[in-house]
């Protein structure tokens, strides 16, 4: 529930043939997705002393502060951050509804009605981040309205299927106390038409790429866990706005949870800009195998861990503990293993407990991270040690050869090793062999009994995001 509304706003890219953009205009988006913030906040504030009665620059002004909303929240010491994440939800819901106030009663042209539905969405956003529901979902229904009519008045303003898009979506998701909120207010949703809207606005919309593409990345990187469909609109907002450290940083860590580490290697390569993360750097050679630059980069993202979140920062100090036990290094890894946590140091001494085990696993992900060929990849198989009883590792071993054979095409022998690890006790596993096997059938063709059996395992998991990311499998196999 708490991503329902993480993203609900419009903003643009702004090359509409219905909208003539002036420079200013131009820049003002530029800097707003590039993270220049408070350039742009500046810039469109100079534009509403010189235009107090449109709502386009209030539009652009509050499209940049939200765009900031997480850098602010990150820029506040941890102990501080949810007393200071609630100080900035008041602040940017009173003025939302000071500016929505403003033009509520106005008689606005089509493009202003436009931009005056998109200050209602940010307010329902920002309603909603607060668990304010019934006001977020009273302000997201008159924002849908408002584009309801442009559609009706226009079918062909593409913009405005993002919000509509993003309400039939993220309304079909809804369960619990807030459903019934959403119900109250006849909020109803289907999950294929708001995909089909959404994807609608990111292809014609002449103005809402930039946050389309960040609507898509939001579903399909993280509500869905489907981190291959998200690499395309990664891609498509970085190719516009490659200066988005954020967003660049989200996807090098989808690559590396892809195993595409050569474009990693050469996002990193050619970052005259330094805007990827220490952290990513050390994921990056933890993963290609350079222990030596991972507890490098590692030690470096802890040198600035106030400005990270703590899962991040004790996922590094493990990175820093392993790569140094991986070489040997016994003086560093004592000096370092008292600062992780609970759950790390017991991973940690599973680690050392099954050291021949955990080595060989780590050298056949380092194989495969690095793009050996299948022959390379089944000729070091040959060689897999006898595991301990330890499930964990079966399902480690399972997942890694099934996951290759998968990605490089070969679907009758990577099945059978997905199959082991459903039939495991492990939930986080099964969880993958099950996000796999969703990958699987959809890109082969499979009977349709296999496909009822597993989605009546998923029913049973009871997963969300492998819930509706399944609906897929249903559609194809028309279940």
């Amino acid at each position: 529930m708490k991503y329902l509304f993480v993203i609900l706003s419009i903003s643009t890219i702004l090359s509409a043939s219905t909208v003539e953009l002036l420079p200013v205009d131009k820049e003002i988006i530029k800097n707003s997705f590039n993270e220049n913030f408070d350039q742009a906040i500046n810039q469109a504030e100079e534009q509403i002393r010189l235009n107090p009665y449109s709502p386009k620059y209030y539009y652009y002004q509050i499209n940049a502060k939200v765009l900031q909303y997480s850098e602010r929240i990150m820029a506040l010491d941890h102990d501080k951050r949810e007393e200071g994440r609630e100080k900035i939800n008041e602040e940017l819901i009173t003025y939302f509804e000071d500016i929505a106030d403003k033009f509520e009663d106005n008689d606005l042209t089509t493009e202003d009605k436009f931009y005056y539905g998109a200050i209602l969405g940010y307010l329902a956003r920002m309603q909603g981040i607060d668990g304010s529901w019934w006001g977020a979902f009273s302000s997201g229904k008159e924002a849908r309205n408002v584009m309801e009519e442009i559609i009706e008045k226009d079918p062909e303003f593409y913009d405005a299927y993002l919000l509509l898009g993003m309400t039939e979506y993220y309304a079909d998701r809804l369960s619990g106390f807030v459903g019934i909120v959403a119900s109250a207010l006849g909020f109803s949703g289907d999950r294929e038409k708001g995909l089909a809207y959404l994807n609608l606005a990111y292809d014609k919309g002449n103005l809402v790429f930039g946050q389309t593409a960040l609507t898509l990345i939001e579903i399909y990187g993280r509500l869905e866990d489907n981190e291959h469909k998200s690499l395309k609109y990664f891609e498509g907002f970085l190719k516009h706005y490659p200066r988005n450290k954020r967003i660049t940083n989200h996807y090098c860590h989808q690559l590396i949870n892809t195993w595409n580490f050569k474009k990693v290697d050469s996002i990193i390569q050619n970052d005259e800009n330094n805007i990827v993360e220490n952290y990513v750097k050390a994921r990056y050679y933890s993963g290609r195998g350079n222990s030596e630059a991972a507890v490098e980069y590692a030690t470096k993202s802890l040198n600035e861990e106030k400005y990270t979140w703590r899962g991040v920062n004790n996922h590094a100090r493990y990175l820093v503990v392993y790569n140094n036990w991986l070489m040997d290094k016994d003086d560093d890894v004592e000096k370092t293993k008292e600062l992780l946590n609970d759950r790390y140091i017991d991973i940690f001494k599973t680690t050392v407990d099954n050291a021949e085990t955990t080595r060989w696993l780590h050298e056949l992900s380092i194989l495969m991270a690095n793009n050996k060929p299948v022959n390379v990849i089944e000729e070091y198989l040959n060689s897999k040690p006898k595991f301990s009883d330890t499930l964990d590792y079966n399902n480690q071993y399972n997942l890694l050869v099934g996951s290759y054979y998968l990605r490089n095409g070969k679907h009758a022998e990577c099945e059978e090793y997905f199959n082991e690890v459903v039939q495991s006790n492990d939930e986080r596993a099964r969880y993958s062999a099950y996000k796999y096997l969703i990958d699987l059938y959809l890109q082969q063709e499979t009977s349709k009994q296999k496909v009822d059996k597993l989605l009546a395992m998923i029913d049973v998991f009871d997963n969300d995001r492998l819930i509706y990311r399944s609906r897929d499998l249903k559609n194809k196999y028309s279940l």
